[in-house]
C-alpha cells in the first residue's frame, strides 16, 4: 500500500509538470504567431518609407522615425527566433521541446539572415524611393516563404503540445485507479486490524448487533 502511495506521488508529480510544459507551450505558440504579424509589419513599414522617399520634399523626422521602427522591429524580431530555440526568460520562452522544431527554428533563421534580411537591409539603408520599392517587392517575394516556415514552427509546438495533453489524461486515469486501489486497501486494512480487533473486546450482545449491520 506504501508503495502504491508512492507511485500515486510520482504520478501527481508528472501530471503537475505536465501542466507547466503546456502552460509553457501556449506561451510560445502566441509567441511564435506574432512573429507572421511582424512580418507583415516590415512590409506596411518598409512601404511607407518607400512612400516617404518617392516624396522627396517628406519630413526627415518621419523617414528617421520609420527607420528606427523597422530597426526595432528586426531587433524584436531576431529576439523572438533566437528565444524559441534556446529560450529567453523576458519572452517567457523555455528551450524548443524537441528536435524537429529546433531545426526548423533553425532552418527559419537561415532563411531569414540568407533571403529576407538583406531585403531588409537594402530597403532601409536607400535614399532613394524607387530603390525602397525595389526593395519592398524583393522582401514581399522572399517574406511569404518566411511566413510559411513560422507556420511549419506553429504547427510543430501546437502538435507537440497537442501530445502532452494525451499524456496528462492517461496520467490523470492512472491516478484515478490508484486512488481507488488505495481507499479499498485502506478500508480493508481499517477493518482487518482496527475494526475486527475491536469488535474482539466488545460484549457479546453488541459484537452479535455489529455483526449483523456489517452484514
Amino acid at each position: 500500500l506504501l508503495l502504491l502511495f508512492l507511485v500515486a506521488l510520482l504520478i501527481l508529480a508528472t501530471g503537475l509538470y505536465l501542466t507547466g510544459k503546456l502552460r509553457s507551450d501556449g506561451v510560445a505558440v502566441d509567441v511564435a504567431g506574432t512573429e507572421r504579424m511582424r512580418v507583415y509589419r516590415l512590409s506596411i513599414l518598409i512601404h511607407a518609407l518607400a512612400r516617404e522617399l518617392g516624396d522627396g520634399a517628406g519630413p526627415e523626422q518621419a523617414e528617421s522615425d520609420l527607420r528606427a521602427r523597422i530597426g526595432e522591429e528586426i531587433r524584436v524580431f531576431e529576439a523572438i527566433l533566437s528565444g524559441l530555440r534556446d529560450g529567453d526568460p523576458a519572452y517567457g520562452l523555455l528551450p524548443a521541446p524537441t528536435t524537429e522544431i529546433r531545426n526548423q527554428i533553425d532552418a527559419t533563421i537561415r532563411q531569414w539572415e540568407t533571403a529576407v534580411k538583406p531585403a531588409v537591409r537594402a530597403a532601409l539603408e536607400t535614399t532613394s524611393g524607387d530603390e525602397a520599392a525595389k526593395g519592398l517587392a524583393e522582401y514581399e517575394r522572399v517574406a511569404a516563404e518566411l511566413v510559411e516556415s513560422i507556420d511549419k514552427i506553429v504547427k510543430g509546438m501546437a502538435a507537440d503540445s497537442t501530445r502532452k495533453v494525451e499524456y496528462q489524461y492517461l496520467v490523470g486515469q492512472l491516478l484515478f485507479l490508484l486512488l481507488l486501489v488505495i481507499g479499498a486497501g485502506t478500508g480493508y486494512l481499517m477493518h482487518r486490524f482496527v475494526v475486527w480487533p475491536l469488535l474482539g473486546l466488545a460484549p457479546p450482545q453488541w459484537k452479535k448487533r455489529q455483526c449483523l449491520t456489517l452484514n
